[in-house]
């Protein structure tokens, strides 16, 4: 995913600077190679690819195996959304601080939503 107002997400270097990242190299490392290329100093570039990192995110060996099962038909959007929700669910665990009480409100509202939409459907006769 790219985002518009992040230098590294807009700069042709995007791909390599991401494969250092990948090798968990220090940011000052990765960004004393590229200082030549940004019109910005070394401090600065280092920040970008610091914050850049966070647009970046490798897939893990089970996710690419999801990812590959599911661009095959082998796995459902049903199952799809069990991982998702697992995902989240763990992720509101271990970062209970994060959790907001408007995010459960947002949450319970797609559910229903999605009851309403299947009742539609099922209401409706294929010809």
């Amino acid at each position: 995913m790219s985002h518009y107002a992040c230098r590294i997400c807009r700069s042709s270097y995007r791909k390599e600077i991401e494969q250092l990242l990948s090798q968990k190299l220090p940011f000052r490392n990765i960004a004393r190679r590229f200082v030549n290329t940004f019109s910005i100093n070394l401090h600065a570039l280092e920040q970008s690819i610091n914050c850049h990192r966070k647009h970046f995110k490798e897939l893990s060996k089970q996710e690419k195996e999801l990812l590959e099962s599911y661009k095959k038909g082998g796995v459902t959007n049903d199952e799809v959304e069990r991982v998702i929700a697992a995902r989240a669910f763990e992720n509101m665990l271990m970062n209970p601080q994060r959790l907001k009480f408007k995010d459960f409100i947002s949450v319970q509202r797609l559910i229903v939503r999605k009851g309403n939409l299947n009742n539609k459907l099922a209401g409706y006769r294929w010809e």
